[in-house]
């Protein structure tokens, strides 16, 4: 009787262990949860700033890319999004996710981004033939490189 009992308890733990584990899923390499920016004050930090190193941030994700999971965006305080880009292209989160949030741990990078590039990010994203053609300039932003990903 002892043992069936103990054996339940080890089956339920086990279980309750495997459905938590599988809220969380890691990229890239293995980071903690410690000492996390808000993006309210990435924002704060990055504003007068080119670039940021070794730091962690915290986001609600807005879109992933749906051919390979090559990058992220994530809504800044502002509500504007900011690209993530994985280091050396060595792995990718999953495909589609377009709810959720993330954390990120790299470097975060003030860059003009190419119109080449931005069309060829449009066109990983599925947008229209109108929207790839309407894109003419380069455009300034903030983009974060990250070596580890969290997603809860």
């Amino acid at each position: 009787m002892k043992i069936k009992t103990l054996l339940l308890a080890a089956l339920a733990l086990l279980i309750g262990t495997f459905a938590t584990a599988q809220d969380t899923a890691y990229y890239g390499e293995k980071i903690n949860k410690k000492r996390i920016l808000s993006t309210k004050k990435f924002s704060s930090k990055i504003a007068d700033q080119d670039s940021l190193t070794d730091i962690k941030l915290k986001g609600e994700i807005l879109d992933t890319c749906p051919m390979k999971g090559c990058w992220m965006k994530v809504r800044l305080d502002d509500n504007s999004e900011m690209m993530v880009k994985f280091k050396d292209y060595g792995f990718f989160v999953p495909k589609g996710l377009k709810e959720g949030n993330t954390i990120v741990r790299g470097k975060a990078i003030r860059e003009v981004t190419s119109v080449a590039e931005l069309k060829h990010l449009a066109e990983d994203a599925g947008k229209s033939k109108e929207e790839i053609d309407a894109i003419t300039a380069p455009k300034e932003r903030v983009v974060f490189y990250a070596d580890g990903v969290i997603i809860e």
